[in-house]
């Protein structure tokens, strides 16, 4: 997605961060954005005030967390996890 966008907007600058390593960085974004991966991530009581600081005056901020954890593979990966060898 994001060689598209790269592609597609050459007046923009795209970069691809470990959101645990946002707080290390020396600049500050117009945009932070993730999709389906904030889920699999620990910590979100200090990541996600992590991405909000990064935002310019004016930023935005989006993410999309996948609810999956009730989902029939899930539960079937649980069950298997849970049965003796």
């Amino acid at each position: 997605m994001i060689a598209s966008a790269r592609k597609l907007h050459l007046d923009c600058d795209f970069d691809v961060l470990d959101v645990g390593s946002l707080d290390e960085l020396d600049t500050d974004f117009d945009v932070v954005f993730s999709n389906a991966c904030l889920q699999w991530v620990p910590n979100h009581e200090r990541v996600l005030p992590s991405m909000l600081r990064r935002l310019n005056a004016g930023g935005v901020a989006s993410a999309q967390f996948t609810e999956s954890i009730n989902l029939p593979p899930h539960i079937i990966m649980r069950e298997t996890a849970c049965e003796p060898k």
